[in-house]
Formats: structure tokens, C-alpha cells, sequence
């Protein structure tokens, strides 16, 4: 195995795709789903707002600044420039671009614009880059989180997390930031997920402030995977992949979840979730997964995820990845196909009602060729469920933490077979139509 298939950060963590050649990846992949946009530049994350707009960001094809060649690479350098930015679709599908002239580094896959939280009158967002890693002066904006006025169409910079990264290297090995997911917290703090820096930090939208949450540790290879002699180089020689944290969600159970990507080579199964509780402490939520981007809690409380593919192995031989999928991620480890045969699938968001909205063809090769992003629908994946209870005896309705769901209704639990499951409403004893959400953990 060549040393450099086990290197994250040498490759600019072009998320996801090493400098190969196979030609344009077909569009359409997904039967099941309904495309409701096409024609984006390297999509890599979207939010749905309350009035069913969705929004995404592109991370556009890098620019006209021809970047260093990567050390034993035998295409044509990558480049780098401000074709990266932040586009509307509305629900007829008429797309408008917000905000452009966004950092943008390409190497056969783009880098720039990625995760992004619609609030009310604002769409909050990080940027990626290569910079750092690089040895290069940053461009501007690059490895930020960004401010988009609704109204008036203003970017403005929240926070440099690239500047953190420099100052603080809070991981300790070499200088890299590459912010790829961001999710609100409950009281309107940001966390974002820096893929490049291997940390979880939370911002205050207000001020900027950044405070490191969590450092992700390494992944220990599955068994199959050859060591390479003296290890992995990017980890001080450590006999570990990077864990490259793209996503993050808060659950309803309050807590902190972390999607891993995994560094290269990406084996299948190396992948997982982790869970941040309360006390600080990273545990596996789910394991066995591979090459996560994107996660999401949908409506129904359950916890979905983005394999952008399920076996990358013949990428790494100049061939096409095997498709990607959604999964449903269930707290007994259980997982669920929801969305397959995805082609290098990323950002994942459900509206109200439960659809699914996922990005695909995210990551075009080849020859220069028109934008081949899609938005697909996939209808009913995370519909929330509601039962009937009438007259709940008094102490058969527990009170769980937290207390409340995002719309402030009182959650209880209730045992069903054996099986925990809460139920939002009014209060205890009431007769009410509950909303059935899932308790991790329970």
C-alpha cells in the first residue's frame, strides 16, 4: 500500500476524491428520488427554511491560480480561485444565487463553501480551503464562518477558524483547517466540525468567540487494513487513520453528535459517529460505517447519515467509488438503507414533514464540463408519528432530559413492549394527540 493512500491532509482533504481520472460521473443515479435541482457547481451542503426554501452551497471548480503540484501526483495541478457560492431554490425549483466570489480550491473535487444553518433572516455557513496545509496565504474568507443577510445579500465574517487552527493546532499534529459541518445549538450558539484540524469547536454567532469543544481522536484501521512501516506519517507515525469530523447534530436527547469520515484510504467500516454527552465524554454511537459527510436528525427524532460511498477501493486504482447512501441511524445500532445507489452523495436536511432532501453527482472528473450537482427529494423518509393517548394514568408518563423539545412541549417517556419511546404534548393525564419522537439512548 502506497504511503500516501494513508495521508488526509496531504491531499488538501479535497472531501472527497484523490487525484484520479475517471470521467464524469453520470447524472440521475437515484431513481427513487425526485430531482428538484440540477446544474450545481460541487453542492456540498443545504438547509431547508421554515417557508420550504432550500438553500445550498457550492463549492464552485477553483479558479484561475494554478496551486503546488502534490508530491508523487501525476495529473495537472489543481487550482484555486472565488468560484464558490451560496444559492435559493425555491419550491418550484427557480434557482438564485445569494452569494458568490466564495473561496474556492479544486484538485479533480472541490473544496469551499460547505456546511450552512438557515435561521430566521440569516443563513449562517463555513468555508474549506488548503491553505494552511499548503503553505499558502489563505483567500479571503477562506476556513470561516460566514454571516449571509437574507435581506440585504451581505456576507460577513463571523469567526477565522483557520486563524484558530494557526494560533491554537489544538489536535497537535500539522496545521490544517478545513471547516466542513455546522448545526445550531439550543441556545443559538454554532458548532462546527473542522475536518482539516480533527475538533469540534462552538462559535457565538453574536461576537465570534470560538471555544474548542472536542478533539477528535484517531481511528484505529480495521484489521484488514495493512499498517504501513512506521505508521501513519500525518500522525506522528501512530498506527491510525485521522478521523476527519465533517458533521455535526445535536439530538434530541441534547447531546453532541460527530460524523467521522475517516482519513485515507477510507476502508470500509472505518467510519463511525461519535456521541458528546453532557459530561464531556466521546463515546461510539455508531460504528462500521464508511466515508461519512453529512448527518442529520430528521422530524422523527432519529438520527440519518451520508455515506458519500460504500467502498472507495477502486477510486484509489483510477476506477469510479461504489455508490453512496442515507442511512437511518437507530440508537440499538441498527442501520437503514433509506436513499441508495447515490452518486457521491453529500449534505442531507429534511423540511417539516419529513422529506428528504440530499445532494448528488457532488464531485465531477474528468474534462471541464457544465455543473452536474442535484438536489433529489426522497418523500416521507423521517415523517414524524403521532399517537392518541387518553386519560394517561397518573406515573405511567415519565418526565425525561431535557424537558422539552425545540417547540417547548413537555416530553415524557412512556414503555411500549419494552421499547422506550417519548411522546410530546400538554402535560401528564391530559387528552391530547402526542407527537412520537425517539429517545436516543433509552
Amino acid at each position: 500500500m502506497a504511503m500516501a493512500q494513508w495521508l488526509k491532509r496531504g491531499w488538501m482533504l479535497v472531501l472527497l476524491i484523490p487525484m484520479l481520472a475517471w470521467g464524469v460521473l453520470p447524472a440521475g443515479a437515484a431513481s427513487a428520488g425526485t430531482t428538484i435541482a440540477s446544474g450545481l457547481s460541487g453542492p456540498r451542503a443545504l438547509a431547508v427554511g421554515s417557508d420550504g426554501t432550500l438553500y445550498v452551497t457550492e463549492a464552485g471548480s477553483g479558479g484561475s491560480e494554478k496551486l503546488p503540484a502534490e508530491p508523487g501526483s501525476e495529473g495537472p495541478p489543481g487550482t484555486r480561485g472565488t468560484t464558490g457560492q451560496v444559492s435559493k431554490i425555491a419550491p418550484d425549483g427557480t434557482k438564485t444565487v445569494l452569494a458568490s466570489n466564495l473561496p474556492s480550491y479544486n484538485s479533480d473535487g472541490a473544496v469551499g463553501p460547505a456546511g450552512i444553518v438557515a435561521t430566521d433572516g440569516a443563513l449562517f455557513f463555513v468555508t474549506g480551503g488548503g491553505a494552511l496545509a499548503a503553505n499558502l496565504t489563505p483567500l479571503a474568507n477562506e476556513a470561516t464562518l460566514l454571516r449571509l443577510d437574507l435581506a440585504t445579500g451581505a456576507v460577513t465574517k463571523v469567526a477565522d477558524l483557520g486563524a484558530y487552527e494557526k494560533a491554537h493546532n489544538p489536535d497537535g499534529f500539522g496545521l490544517n483547517s478545513d471547516p466542513y459541518g455546522v448545526t445550531p445549538g439550543p441556545d443559538g450558539t454554532l458548532y462546527v466540525a473542522d475536518a482539516g484540524a480533527n475538533a469540534v469547536y462552538r462559535v457565538n454567532p453574536a461576537n465570534g468567540q470560538v471555544t474548542l469543544v472536542s478533539v477528535i481522536p484517531g481511528i484505529i484501521p480495521p484489521a484488514s487494513v495493512p499498517i504501513p512501516p512506521g505508521g501513519n506519517p500525518e500522525r506522528n507515525g501512530k498506527a491510525e487513520l485521522d478521523p476527519v469530523p465533517t458533521s455535526v447534530a445535536i439530538g434530541p436527547d441534547g447531546s453532541l453528535y460527530i460524523g467521522l469520515l475517516s482519513g485515507g484510504p477510507f476502508p470500509q467500516g472505518a467510519a463511525k459517529v461519535l456521541r458528546l454527552g453532557a459530561d464531556g465524554k466521546l463515546t461510539d454511537y455508531a460504528t462500521g460505517l464508511t466515508m461519512v459527510v453529512a448527518m442529520a436528525f430528521g422530524p422523527d427524532g432519529r438520527l440519518y447519515a451520508t455515506e458519500i460511498s460504500t467502498d472507495f477501493a477502486p477510486a484509489l486504482e483510477g476506477k469510479p467509488p461504489a455508490a453512496g447512501n442515507v442511512l437511518r441511524l437507530l440508537p440499538d445500532g441498527t442501520k437503514e438503507v433509506v436513499a441508495a445507489d447515490l452518486m457521491v452523495p453529500n449534505g442531507l436536511a429534511f423540511d417539516a414533514a419529513g422529506d428528504l432532501y440530499v445532494l448528488n453527482n457532488t464531485v465531477a472528473m474528468g474534462p471541464p464540463g457544465p455543473p452536474q450537482g442535484q438536489v433529489l427529494r426522497f418523500a416521507g423518509i423521517a415523517a414524524p408519528q403521532s399517537s392518541t393517548v387518553t386519560q394517561v394514568p397518573n406515573g405511567s408518563l415519565d418526565p425525561v432530559s431535557p424537558a422539552a423539545d425545540a417547540a417547548g412541549r413537555a416530553l415524557w417517556a412512556a414503555q411500549h413492549g419494552g421499547d422506550a419511546t417519548g411522546y410530546a404534548g400538554a402535560s401528564r393525564g391530559d387528552q391530547v394527540t402526542w407527537n412520537s419522537v425517539a429517545l436516543n439512548g433509552r
